[in-house]
């Protein structure tokens, strides 16, 4: 990895592991893709992204350099110390991704990146994840916008201790009542656990819940192994160098040159067992709203400051 790349990765290490920048960014996952078309959202996101980014430099790493590309130029996102990096998302798990968005050139066979990438998965890539617990396999279910939960139901709250394969839990709860997390379920109960375990150094996107399939209740302090090592992905931020993307075997559709969903998958893995991952967390959108905000409001204010008598002339 690049030094400026090992750079950038340290920044998103530092920036997601604040709850004012994660889970706001969190939230947007889900609430952008249910209001927005999915191309649309995908290009939200990445805005949001940038913003988040730059305001954490601005303030936590005034100087670093962040640019995006003149309008119109082509062929990376963003611009960090130097390095211009390419910026793709994904709702959950490894997909196809667009190395051109041109297909007229269905002769290419193989392409070469000119940049690395940032792959966002915004979820989990399977809806029930399988661990052991002691001898005995368990099932847990990722917690994001739109959950519903029943009494015959514990939620989970615990940390993965490494990247992926082992989850400690901390303590479990009973639902108060069938339906939407958000509507029976305390959040400032769940945030005073939440900011316990970060006041003991565990940085927020460590920190996930989960549901059980049953109201049988897992032991607080037990280590859960994902079965048959790991057969899902989490979360996070997959860093691919420029190195990985060179003279890839592509496939086409009807508007673009694509990585296949399988190489993704491989870089996802190499990223995941290596230094190139970022997590993220997915809980926090059972509480937060389900719509994005306002638009108009926001521009509405910027509207109204401009009559204010402290308005900078």
């Amino acid at each position: 990895m690049s030094s400026e790349f090992t750079h950038f990765k340290g920044l998103l290490d530092s920036m997601n592991s604040r709850s004012e920048f994660l889970l706001p960014f969190v939230s947007a996952q889900s609430q952008f893709r249910e209001r927005y078309y999915g191309l649309a959202a995908a290009a939200m996101l990445e805005d949001l992204f940038f913003d988040s980014l730059s305001s954490f430099i601005r303030t936590h790493r005034p100087g670093v350099q962040l640019h995006r590309p003149p309008r119109g130029e082509k062929g990376y996102d963003y611009e960090f110390e130097g390095l211009r990096i390419s910026h793709k998302v994904s709702q959950g798990g490894p997909i196809a991704v667009a190395a051109l968005w041109d297909a007229t050139r269905t002769a290419e066979t193989h392409w070469s990146f000119e940049t690395p990438i940032c792959f966002v998965s915004s979820n989990f890539s399977k809806k029930k994840l399988k661990f052991y617990c002691g001898e005995n396999e368990v099932q847990l279910f990722p917690m994001n916008s739109g959950t519903e939960v029943t009494l015959s139901q514990q939620i989970v709250l615990g940390y993965w201790i490494d990247n992926h394969s082992k989850f400690k839990i901390v303590s479990t709860f009973k639902p108060t009542s069938n339906g939407h997390l958000r509507d029976n379920e305390s959040f400032e109960s769940r945030w005073s656990d939440v900011n316990g375990l970060e006041l003991k150094g565990i940085h927020v996107n460590q920190i996930e819940m989960f549901l059980t399939a049953s109201a049988t209740p897992m032991p607080s302090g037990e280590v859960l192994v994902a079965v048959d090592g790991v057969d899902f992905y989490r979360p996070g931020f997959y860093l691919f160098e420029k190195s990985d993307l060179q003279n890839i075997e592509v496939e086409h559709n009807n508007r673009a040159i694509l990585m296949p969903k399988s190489k993704v998958a491989s870089l996802m893995k190499a990223a995941a067992v290596g230094e190139n991952f970022v997590p993220i967390s997915t809980w926090f959108s059972s509480f937060s709203s389900p719509n994005p905000p306002d638009l108009y409001l926001s521009q509405r204010r910027s509207f109204d400051e401009m009559f204010s008598i402290y308005r900078s002339r």
